[in-house]
């Protein structure tokens, strides 16, 4: 439907009605969803929505430039009566008509009022023409005033100005400003003199305590220790690793695993005690002997013999 719609927008004409019989909501619900009402509410052509009975109120409806309840009254207000029409036309023309004949009046009324107080124009051309013409004549003669004024002014000030000779005065402060130049040239040489001199007594006193010799003492130091730190690192490698071995090796000595290896074996009772001596088990007794290697053995106590008797 939305394609639909954009294709009608585009085409020759007037007026979209979107319309559909009665049914469930399940039916109308195609007027509901988004895509559709988008497409409702930005179609350019006026959209006439006629969707279902009386009672049925979509979101088309909410959206479109007219709702209609039914889609039969869609047609009828789509297409009225010709009477009608041809009734109405007569009744806006009569409206109309009278509009236009009212201002027209209104605006005859104006145009007469305005041409009353506006007099004869020839009579106020002629009388602007004699005020225009007085106001030349005065101007004129301010300006030849004016003008004898500032000839006079010019003629003083060129006077002046050849008495004042300011080729002269122009020609001295030259001079002035060349000796100027010279003793401030003069002045800033001998000044940077002293700043080179004393930037010279700077330097060699700073060569006398520059920290370059003992900077270069401090690197042959670190240079030697870090030559004597790997063979010391390597001594004391190779010395705790010995010790781990004896260490190792004792530890081994003191393991059980290695008594087991001996020949030796340990018993323990099924309740995971270490039988230690003569009086830890009863005849009847089950106990299981672990060998070296991780072999376990089971074993039944037939007979207890105390040692020494």
């Amino acid at each position: 439907m939305r394609r639909a719609l954009r294709w009608l927008a585009k085409s020759d004409v007037d007026v979209i009605v979107v319309t559909r019989g009665g049914g469930s909501v399940e039916d109308l619900w195609t007027f509901n969803e988004e895509p559709v009402v988008r497409a409702v509410w930005d179609c350019p052509v006026p959209v006439v929505s006629a969707v279902g009975h009386e009672i049925d109120t979509t979101l088309c409806d909410l959206v479109a430039d007219v709702r209609a309840p039914t889609p039969s009254a869609a047609a009828e207000l789509l297409a009225p009566p010709l009477l009608e029409l041809e009734a109405q036309l007569a009744t806006v023309k009569s409206r109309l008509l009278r509009a236009v004949e009212k201002a027209v009046y209104r605006e005859r009324a104006e145009l007469r009022a305005l041409a009353g107080g506006l007099g004869d124009p020839r009579r106020e051309l002629s009388s602007q023409r004699l005020v225009l013409s007085t106001a030349a004549d005065r101007l004129t003669t301010v300006l030849r005033r004016k003008h004898r004024g500032a000839s006079n002014t010019v003629r003083e000030l060129s006077v002046r100005l050849q008495r004042a000779r300011p080729q002269a005065q122009l020609q001295a402060r030259r001079i002035e400003v060349t000796s100027l130049r010279g003793a401030l040239v003069g002045q800033l040489q001998r000044r940077l003199r002293a700043e080179r001199d004393g930037l010279g007594r700077w330097a060699m006193a700073l060569e006398r305590i520059s920290p370059r010799p003992m900077l270069q003492q401090g690197r042959q130091l670190l240079s030697r220790q870090g030559q004597r730190v790997p063979a010391a690192m390597r001594a004391r490698v190779h010395r705790d690793r010995e010790r781990l071995h004896a260490l190792a090796a004792r530890l081994d000595s003191l393991s059980p695993l290695s008594v087991l290896s001996r020949g030796y074996a340990i018993a323990q009772t099924a309740n995971g005690h270490i039988v230690r001596r003569a009086a830890d088990v009863q005849p009847g007794e089950q106990l299981s002997l672990k060998l070296d290697g991780g072999d376990v053995v089971m074993v039944q106590v037939t007979q207890v013999k105390p040692g020494g008797k």
